[in-house]
């Protein structure tokens, strides 16, 4: 039994509600309106709240402003494009209407020069055999003329009787001495020739894009068959379908370290020989006989004694741009080349 100073008073249910009712009754009595704010008073709402108000103010501007920035700049935009668009279209009309007329006299053009087609290749091969005809003087004379006349039959595809290049080419190694002239239609005269030999798959050497012959190195030599015990028939190492420049330092260093270290003798066969003028610095023969090391497919290493040229060309364009005089070497080179009249030139001629 709890002793009574400790007991708890607790108000009745009965009290509690007594006590909620004569609250209700005093708030009946009270004035609820709100006065009038006065200026002052505004003015000092103001100044203790207007951090408050411009935060409420920012926070409800930043939606309006998400919701009507792309909007306007939607329009803004469309008022933009519309307006590029009335400026632009007519300009492109008119250009897409040029390049139609362009297109159709292009197209009358190329329809007329196939119809003409016939008639150039004879008129070249009538003048070339003019040229080929001409006494030596005149010959020499009318270099940049012959020069331009061939540069044609490249261009125009335009197919000669062999003989006639072996004259030109007779006559152009008889003229001494030889002046700035000279040169330039002799690589014009080399080029030409390997093109009028060339048969249709290594026309398109020119067109396309090879490969640099001495980024790999070449299929080696191989023995093809025995014949006894110390007779053997061997394949020459080759490079093929790819490209090379005489006068370039960099091929030359890699020619003559795989013609010095592993084959002594290299093909190239469908390949496009470029020349533009500088010094040659290749090994092109071997004198004497020269003791050179030899690798076969499949056998070790052999120090051997050879001799004969290093380089042979089957099937190749030979594209020669020449300006002014070469050095000796490229003088040796093209000269050789102009010489030789057979499908597979040798570096020197032997």
């Amino acid at each position: 039994m709890i002793p009574p100073k400790s007991r708890l008073c607790v108000a009745s249910t009965k009290e509690q509600l007594n006590k909620i009712e004569a609250r209700l009754a005093a708030l009946e009595h009270d004035d609820l309106s709100v006065p009038k704010p006065s200026a002052s008073n505004l003015q000092s709402y103001w100044k203790k709240n207007r951090r408050k108000i411009w935060g409420i103010l920012v926070l409800l501007l930043i939606p309006t402003l998400a919701i009507v920035t792309p909007v306007y700049r939607e329009h803004v935009k469309s008022d933009f494009e519309h307006s590029v668009d009335d400026r632009v279209n007519p300009k492109l009309g008119e250009v897409t209407k040029q390049l139609n007329e362009f297109n159709t006299k292009l197209t009358k053009i190329d329809s007329t020069l196939s119809a003409l087609q016939p008639y150039i290749e004879d008129l070249v091969r009538r003048q070339m055999d003019k040229v080929a005809s001409l006494p030596l003087n005149d010959f020499r004379a009318t270099l940049p003329s012959i020069k331009h006349l061939i540069a044609v039959a490249k261009e125009q595809g335009v197919k000669v009787n062999p003989d006639l290049l072996r004259r030109m080419s007779d006559k152009l190694l008889q003229i001494k001495p030889r002046d700035k002239e000279f040169w330039p239609f002799t690589g014009e005269l080399v080029s030409y020739r390997s093109f009028n030999q060339s048969r249709g798959g290594t026309q398109q050497l020119l067109t396309s894009s090879l490969p640099r012959c001495t980024d790999a190195p070449p299929t080696p030599a191989k023995v093809t068959s025995v014949l006894s015990s110390t007779t053997a028939t061997l394949s020459v190492a080759m490079y093929e379908n790819c490209q090379i420049t005489l006068d370039s330092s960099q091929d030359d260093e890699r020619i003559n370290a795989t013609l010095t270290n592993f084959f002594p003798f290299l093909t190239f066969r469908h390949c496009v020989i470029s020349y533009f003028g500088g010094p040659v610095n290749l090994i092109l023969d071997w004198k004497d006989p020269s003791q050179t090391t030899f690798h076969l497919e499949g056998h070790p290493p052999m120090r051997t004694k050879i001799s004969g040229n290093t380089l042979q060309f089957e099937e190749c364009l030979f594209s020669f741009s020449i300006q002014g005089v070469p050095p000796t070497t490229g003088q040796q080179v093209t000269e050789t080349l102009l010489a030789q009249n057979g499908p597979r030139p040798q570096l020197p001629h032997p």
